[in-house]
């Protein structure tokens, strides 16, 4: 009886990510192709980045319920060896939902997707964005943290761009305000390039 019983939920669970799988082939295909080059950077000018993926929301730009959503793959790592505020906080790496944001053109037969999230455990950060490769089998290759900020006394802000030929730069740049001297401290900043190589993965550039 147990063993039967364990059958029907392995066949139900089976027949739930194949229907997932399916679902979201449909709507990867009704997705339109983000062109390259592509550029995002925060603003911090805006009052309401806080409330970015709310905004996004409202917008129809990202849906709770879109299929897609599935398809996030979360606790990903840093790349960067270099010290960031970010990977000393209990919550790293993140472990949660995230939101489809766009997708870019294919590279080496792996769909390349843009996907945002929100760690809600790491005080004064803003939204992180990550591109992530997929194979045909909707299955996760490879991951990395592009965009993320944390807009505090001692601040860090991630931002990227993608050429036409696939180079992904990432610069971080981070800092410490000095109330007294009222002026910026301890000023770092790291740029390095990435290519998605043929097996999906994002290989970092050697300078």
């Amino acid at each position: 009886m147990y063993f039967k019983q364990t059958l029907t939920v392995l066949f139900v669970f089976s027949t739930v990510l194949i229907q997932c799988k399916v679902e979201g082939n449909k709507s990867l295909d009704a997705i339109s192709i983000k062109k390259l080059p592509y550029t995002y950077s925060y603003n911090y000018k805006n009052d309401f980045l806080f409330a970015l993926i709310d905004s996004l929301k409202q917008k129809n730009e990202i849906k709770e319920k879109s299929e897609l959503n599935f398809l996030f793959s979360d606790k990903t790592e840093f790349k960067l060896k270099e010290d960031l505020y970010a990977k000393e906080e209990d919550s790293y790496p993140y472990k949660g939902k995230g939101y489809f944001y766009k997708r870019f053109p294919d590279k080496n037969k792996y769909k390349v997707l843009f996907f945002i999230y929100s760690n809600k455990e790491q005080d004064y950060y803003l939204p992180y964005f990550e591109l992530q490769t997929i194979d045909n089998n909707n299955k996760t290759v490879d991951k990395l943290i592009v965009v993320g900020g944390r807009n505090y006394e001692c601040g860090w802000d991630r931002s990227f761009e993608i050429d036409k030929d696939y180079t992904i730069t990432i610069i971080d740049k981070q800092s410490c305000y000095d109330i007294e001297e009222e002026k910026e401290i301890e000023k770092v900043t790291y740029i390095n390039k990435y290519k998605i190589d043929t097996q999906g993965y994002f290989n970092k550039i050697k300078k």
